[in-house]
């Protein structure tokens, strides 16, 4: 626990704010994706970055939230898995006007049985899950 009080006090003003808005957005993809069924909170989803205008370009940004659900995401009192930390990272990155998709993969694990990962996207900039992305076969790409 002080290792985290002395990580937390050498981040910035900006980071800090940062990672509370990527906990938040954790939290807020978490209820959405567990109380609605997967179509309407995607709906729910696509409404909240509703109107917003993409500007392109801005890649600082986009690495900045990328650590930020990164960080949000180990620090979480809950476990954040792969498709909450993709959606916290698509809102905050469209709540900028920055590029942002949702992409949705799956893979045949032993047994028959399927295992599915999401990652997500700024343009060309890796944000979340992409370590693992070549693994899965893409089936659906959510951008809004």
């Amino acid at each position: 626990m002080t290792v985290f009080i002395r990580r937390w006090q050498t981040l910035s003003t900006r980071e800090k704010w940062l990672a509370l808005e990527a906990l938040s957005c954790l939290f807020l993809a978490r209820v959405i994706l567990a109380l609605f069924p997967f179509a309407t909170a995607l709906q729910i989803m696509k409404q909240r970055t509703a109107g917003r205008t993409v500007r392109a370009g801005i890649s600082s940004n986009a690495e900045e939230i990328k650590r930020a659900v990164s960080r949000a995401a180990c620090h979480a009192p809950f476990k954040a898995v792969c498709l909450q930390q993709a959606f916290a990272a698509f809102l905050m990155l469209h709540r900028r006007g920055l590029p942002a998709t949702v992409h949705l993969g799956v893979r045949r694990q032993e047994g028959a049985a399927l295992a599915a990962h999401a990652w997500s996207m700024s343009g060309d900039i890796p944000i979340t899950g992409t370590e693992l992305a070549d693994q899965f076969e893409p089936i659906a790409v959510f951008t809004a």
